[in-house]
């Protein structure tokens, strides 16, 4: 995927955050990255076979937070004071 295109598709990330990143997956062989000399210049990234092999682990960690969530949320409505006419549901 183009650098560009990442960028859309990750809200509210400043590019020279997301170059950041980006830099620090490479170093840490998350990705690859490969440049084609053109005109403009194109860049893609793509999961390294390192990074796939992070797939069940996300899944999981994914599958915790969303088992886990429902409690978070009820824990901070029990902490919050309603406000004047609204009820949380």
């Amino acid at each position: 995927m183009r650098f560009t295109e990442l960028w859309r598709v990750i809200p509210k990330v400043a590019k020279k955050v997301l170059l950041e990143h980006l830099k620090d997956m490479e170093v840490n062989r998350l990705i690859t990255r490969e440049e084609k000399h053109t005109f403009p210049p194109e860049v893609y990234y793509s999961l390294s076979e390192r990074g796939k092999s992070l797939g069940p682990a996300l899944a999981a960690l994914e599958d915790w937070a969303n088992l886990h969530a429902a409690e978070e949320v009820a824990e901070v409505r029990r902490q919050t004071k309603p406000v004047i006419g609204l009820e949380y549901k």
